[in-house]
């Protein structure tokens, strides 16, 4: 079977302006069918069965093609060739100033071969990279363990009463307001509205109420402000913590909470541990950067060090992960001073 390579399988466009239709001639056309057997065959697995793909440019647009532009002589191409193992694809870039030169140093290939090239360099920098890495000291640290279930319903509280907090408040008029009869209802509505979607069986309740608008400015006589509650309660049990919050606005003379426009923002046990596992790490990474540590690996993609932008003298920092593959992971810090090795030892 005789390999084909020609216009018929390599499509060139269709392109939409004139410039470029008319620098895709048939001379640039025959170079890159030619430099197809020439440059790019020798390189893959082959051998070669068959070939398809296409010829275009991203900048094939009026406003691309005026007389300083330095993307007007740039095409693309996305072939494809197949052979009796595998399919490999190359993609690639033509710059029409540089016909007649090889195409060699504008190909990306992707086949079984480059896949475990890559793979293998990656393991390589990333045994490298961790080599240099400074060591995890929060590894058998206690303070960083989760704290078992057992341990937070032996001293936790198994009520809403006992495991609820008001405040504390800064104006007089919520001092008064959230009074025994405001708890009640509270908890009338808590045991109605929120405890009954509660999965976990013999929960330790945490919860928090608080008023967003506790200001003198905002409690006028007409204020509406004044009946506006923030609220959070945890429910953990040995599924996990489930929790819910929001805003709640209070009618004393009906004794009825109602949820604000943004209704109640529940997270599930799943939730929870996420964002449990998050603040984890972050935690780990404060206290490191806090004793000292720098060239911390990102805990969260592995692939690169954390990058720090913390100022002397400031109580906050942020970092960041610099891997090549751009992590996402990033957080905020709080900064302390530094233990400076072999200061305890020389002030004893």
């Amino acid at each position: 079977m005789t390999l084909e390579i020609s216009e018929q399988t390599i499509t060139f466009g269709p392109f939409v302006t004139e410039h470029f239709q008319r620098h895709a001639d048939e001379r640039m056309r025959e170079w890159f069918l030619g430099q197809i057997t020439v440059d790019i065959i020798p390189q893959l697995t082959g051998p070669v069965l068959s070939v398809k793909g296409r010829v275009y440019s991203d900048y094939d647009k009026e406003r691309h093609v005026g007389p300083y532009s330095i993307v007007k002589f740039a095409y693309e191409f996305d072939l494809e060739f197949t052979s009796a193992d595998e399919t490999e694809r190359v993609q690639g870039s033509i710059d029409l100033r540089e016909v007649g030169q090889p195409l060699n140093c504008w190909l990306r290939i992707d086949n079984v071969r480059t896949r475990k090239e890559a793979t293998e360099l990656k393991e390589r920098e990333l045994a490298a990279l961790r080599a240099t890495a400074d060591h995890d000291i929060t590894i058998g640290d206690p303070r960083f363990d989760l704290v078992p279930y057992a341990v937070q319903y032996a001293s936790g509280a198994r009520t809403l009463e006992e495991g609820t907090t008001f405040g504390p408040f800064q104006t007089e008029y919520f001092q008064h307001a959230v009074d025994d009869q405001f708890r009640a209802d509270l908890f009338a509505f808590v045991r109605s509205h929120i405890v009954p979607r509660i999965r976990g069986k013999e929960p330790v309740i945490k919860g928090e109420v608080y008023a967003p608008y506790d200001q003198d400015r905002h409690l006028g006589p007409m204020s509406v402000l004044k009946n506006r509650y923030q609220v959070w309660f945890s429910f953990i049990s040995p599924e996990g913590e489930e929790s819910v919050s929001g805003r709640l606005i209070y009618d004393r003379a009906s004794g009825s909470f109602s949820p604000g426009r943004e209704k109640l923002h529940w997270d599930s046990a799943s939730d929870n541990a996420s964002s449990a596992r998050m603040r984890n790490r972050v935690a780990r990474i404060a206290y490191r950067y806090n004793q000292g540590q720098r060239k911390i690996l990102c805990p969260f993609c592995g692939n690169g060090l954390l990058e720090f932008d913390c100022n002397e003298g400031d109580d906050w920092g942020y970092f960041n992960c610099r891997a090549a593959d751009r992590c996402i992971f990033k957080g905020s810090i709080t900064l302390e001073a530094p233990v400076v090795v072999g200061q305890a030892e020389a002030s004893e």
